[in-house]
């Protein structure tokens, strides 16, 4: 080795950081950047709105957060922004709790125990629609047994669901609805059969009726009726399974009509502090009621915003939790999150993959205590094995390959991050007082607050996504333009219903309860009795029950993609009838290298409706052009080119499109001048195509003039 080769060495006392590099201020870095934008307007370009009403700086300095009092908190203390245990989760991952919305319970059975031997490590039942009201299958109607989740009518259907399945070693989630008393019999029923304690039950039963007051509209009892079954599972729970949670606080209702995390948040937590204060009325106190609550939170697209919503979560449910002067270790969250459905879409739908991977890397950063991945085709199909297992295991990925148990509060300390959960926080914090404001969470459904708020906000959500300034990747941008509508997979409602209505009818081993006694213990101590000799879930509700129903405006469901599915179906439904999708002729006119982006853009412009573009062919004539629309007999042509050349084909291009006698819908890419404007409009252009024009009414508009939608 030679004197070259040989490393150099520095004088490195002569090297001083501080003094050699001396640290840039805000506004030296701000009047760099305006120079780079060059002329660009720095608030338009660089800060970034939100749809919670949050404006995103494009950078977070140590200023943004010095007066923060979260900053100051650490884990599983004081508001338990960073989480809600000391040690995170080195003790304990998060529970991997993947829904298994199957009809029966020989289906259901059969699956969980697949996927607890490949990684799930808490059985999550979403009941359907008849076991949720409090009706068996053989006394319901054909589209409420069996859809949306298991049929469990009875002590012998949550056996079979459950065989194999320890219940004090595996929790168990019961996704009940209104009232979980029922399902809680049954639940205690099946451990005292098996020899099972009941203080060894993990997991929760849930009680959500304003859940399902927002979903649905309606209750199958009254609230005064739902609170007092609330009332007795939870003083049973927590005197006889203090492992048990007995009440669910659900904000999916509110993310699936396309709230935003503000409304998330509030929504959730008036709920939560109504609940608070119905059983406190009913003899429970803060310390039984907090610990028994299991917060359910939607996780979606947006990264950061959904780790700062779960941290905000904390800090004020820990907040409300001081307020009614509850223990300081009744301050804790338990958080069950589940990808968002109003991201996810029957279009391109191995998209929702990379979506769902996003979300739980979110779920697992922001500290859940349990988690359910979507399945990238549970908007159109019943969970089979194989997406089953890329959800479950992008999990498990998470936890035994990512090392995040590892790292309490990873997010914790990015200056960008704790300024962003502080300000979730206080706008979901006002959010929560204006509900407390009317009189709490049950009040505002019952007026339509609610509801009219998540609609408006929706619309405008809706509004962006039509003008592509929000982009779904393979929906309203990059459409896959060779992709064939799916295949709905999902179970026969009226196949389902006569199987499981002849197997609770044949079963049926009473039909009504006697009882007396109205304290927690022997109200629930006769359920269990009864649920163990063969009363079913209908029984028991009919005894607590005298079936009148709350009325509200609900929340109605929607998905972010539904408006473009409704326009990729009728392209579908014309090429299966016409042979051919609906098509638009791409006039390019000249070599388009030079308008190749443009050109590029247009196409893709149509191709979100299903439309198919005849663009192969650079025309170098008005003639060429002309004649490729009679051969095609396209209603539509898009005339493309440069601006440049724009002077030279657009008016006769247009006119001579137009004196056809079945002339077309004459459109031109980009946009017009004051100068041209008018005189494009006469030579016969209709309309134009550019960033500026609402994608989505556009192409719908198209698919009227060529037939495949009517007006």
């Amino acid at each position: 080795m030679n004197s070259e080769d040989q490393p150099q060495t520095q004088n490195t006392a002569a090297l001083n950081l501080l003094e050699n590099f001396q640290p840039h201020t805000y506004e030296q870095w701000k009047a760099a950047a305006e120079e780079l934008l060059k002329g660009k307007p720095f608030d338009k370009t660089l800060r970034s709105p939100t749809v919670e009403g949050i404006t995103l700086e494009p950078i977070y300095r140590r200023e943004d957060i010095a007066g923060l009092e979260i900053k100051r908190d650490l884990p599983g203390m004081g508001g338990r922004a960073r989480s809600s245990k000391v040690d995170g989760y080195a003790d304990n991952a998060w529970e991997i709790s993947q829904e298994l919305p199957l009809p029966t319970p020989e289906e259901f059975n059969k699956a969980i125990l697949a996927d607890l031997a490949r990684g799930q490590s808490e059985v999550n039942i979403p009941l359907d629609a008849a076991s949720r009201a409090g009706i068996d299958a053989d006394k319901a109607k054909v589209g409420e047994v069996g859809v949306g989740g298991l049929s469990l009518s009875s002590l012998a259907d949550l056996e079979k669901a459950l065989e194999g399945v320890h219940m004090g070693m595996i929790s168990t989630f019961i996704q009940s609805g209104a009232s979980g008393l029922p399902a809680l019999a049954l639940m205690a029923a099946l451990a005292e059969k098996r020899g099972e304690k009941l203080e060894e039950l993990r997991g929760c039963v849930e009680s959500d009726p304003l859940g399902v007051l927002a979903a649905e509209g309606k209750l199958p009892l009254s609230l005064e009726e739902a609170y007092n079954e609330m009332a007795v599972a939870t003083g049973f729970a927590a005197e006889n399974a203090p492992k048990l949670q007995t009440i669910g606080v659900s904000s999916m209702p509110y993310s699936d009509g396309g709230a935003s995390a503000v409304e998330e948040l509030g929504y959730a937590m008036a709920t939560a502090a109504e609940y608070v204060r119905e059983l406190s009325e009913r003899g429970l106190t803060i310390d039984e009621v907090a610990p028994r609550i299991r917060f359910t939170l939607s996780i979606g697209s947006n990264f950061f915003m959904e780790i700062a919503k779960l941290r905000a979560a904390r800090v004020l449910w820990s907040r409300i939790v001081e307020a009614f002067g509850g223990k300081e270790e009744s301050r804790s969250i338990y958080i069950h999150a589940r990808g968002a459905k109003w991201n996810k879409s029957q279009l391109d739908p191995y998209t929702n993959m990379l979506r769902s991977t996003t979300e739980s890397f979110s779920g697992a950063i922001g500290g859940v205590n349990g988690m359910h991945t979507s399945l990238f085709d549970e908007t159109f199909a019943s969970p089979e094995e194989f997406s089953r297992r890329i959800a479950r295991n992008q999990q498990v990925i998470l936890q035994e390959e990512c090392e995040l148990t590892r790292t309490i509060d990873p997010a914790g300390g990015s200056y960008y991050v704790e300024w962003l959960t502080d300000q979730l926080a206080a706008k979901a914090w006002e959010a929560f007082q204006k509900i407390e404001s009317l009189g709490g969470m049950s009040k505002a459904l019952e007026s339509g607050i609610v509801a009219d708020a998540v609609t408006k906000l929706r619309e405008e959500r809706y509004k962006k996504i039509q003008q592509r300034r929000d982009e779904l990747v393979g929906i309203n941008a990059y459409p896959n333009t060779m992709e064939k509508a799916v295949e709905t997979r999902l179970p026969d409602p009226a196949a389902v219903f006569v199987a499981r209505s002849a197997a609770v009818k044949a079963a049926r081993k009473m039909d009504s309860i006697h009882m007396c006694g109205c304290c927690s213990c022997s109200v629930v101590s006769k359920l269990i009795e009864a649920a163990g000799e063969g009363a079913t879930i209908g029984a028991m509700s009919e005894l607590l029950r005298e079936g009148k129903a709350e009325i509200a405006k609900p929340v109605v469901a929607h998905r972010a993609s539904e408006q473009y599915e409704e326009l990729r179906n009728a392209s579908s439904a014309y090429a299966a009838k016409y042979g051919s999708a609906p098509q638009i002729l791409q006039a390019n006119m000249g070599a388009s290298r030079a308008y190749r982006i443009r050109a590029d853009w247009t196409s893709a412009f149509f191709n979100a409706a299903g439309i198919k573009m005849l663009n192969e062919v650079d025309f170098k004539s008005v003639e060429d052009a002309v004649k490729a629309a009679v051969d095609s007999k396209a209603k539509v042509v898009v005339i493309t080119s440069s601006d440049d050349n724009y002077a030279t084909y657009a008016i006769p291009t247009a006119q001579a499109l137009k004196a056809l006698p079945e002339a077309p819908y004459v459109m031109l890419a980009g946009a017009p001048t004051p100068e041209t404007e008018l005189v494009w409009k006469e030579a016969g252009i209709d309309e134009y195509v550019n960033v500026r024009a609402n994608n989505y009414a556009l192409n719908r508009k198209m698919l009227v003039l060529t037939g495949a939608l009517a007006k």
